[in-house]
């Protein structure tokens, strides 16, 4: 297999490769969002095909990065523009769907409103920012859990050097088991712009 794989195109090589291992063990990538208003409240939707609040959010399409997923999704769903650069705050492994459901959340601290602001469509039924203090009935749980941290500045606060290093070793097996480090490399850019290792295993 190998002498004809060496033989063929370069671009041909490329496709088969990643195409067998997409067969062996195939992931799906989506991302939710945070996005806060002045009054420090937070954005949430509600879903034409499924109950609850949710944070803004979707899969990834092909030839996208988690980034440009991230600003796609909010201007779709709610008519939000991102002005900055979605700031990744954590990966997350959902494992009440196939195990291999990875999400992405991140944080927009700038945008802007376009002409279809919290305008419901087709798949949002309703858009509005909450309190953190005072949200709605039916929020889900996943969701409860991510506003948690992002209340708590889980994600924002350095840590001490005995935490960092447990933390380090901690998100050195959670890549490890899910085998998703160089997926998601590729997803980012070369550069790492995600903070490699915040990997959780739980519903997104």
């Amino acid at each position: 297999m190998l002498k004809i794989l060496s033989i063929l195109p370069q671009g041909w090589t490329r496709r088969l490769i990643q195409g067998a291992g997409l067969f062996r063990n195939p992931y799906t990538l989506g991302v939710r969002v945070i996005i806060a208003d002045e009054h420090e409240r937070v954005l949430l939707v509600r879903h034409s095909y499924i109950p609850g609040w949710y944070l803004p959010g979707g899969g990834v399409d092909r030839g996208e990065t988690l980034e440009e997923a991230a600003c796609r999704e909010v201007f779709e769903e709610v008519g939000i523009a991102a002005d900055c650069k979605p700031a990744l705050l954590n990966i997350y492994l959902n494992e009440d769907a196939t195990g291999r459901d990875h999400v992405g959340l991140f944080h927009i601290h700038l945008w802007s409103g376009t002409e279809t602001f919290l305008r419901p469509n087709t798949e949002i039924v309703e858009a509005a920012f909450f309190p953190l203090k005072q949200l709605p009935d039916g929020l889900s749980p996943a969701t409860q859990r991510r506003l948690r941290e992002f209340r708590s500045g889980d994600f924002f606060q350095p840590a001490a050097d005995g935490e960092r290093r447990h933390r380090k070793r901690r998100q050195a097996a959670a890549f490890s088991r899910s085998r998703l480090c160089g997926l998601v490399k590729s997803r980012t850019g070369p550069t790492g712009t995600m903070r490699c290792g915040l990997m959780d295993s739980c519903e997104p």
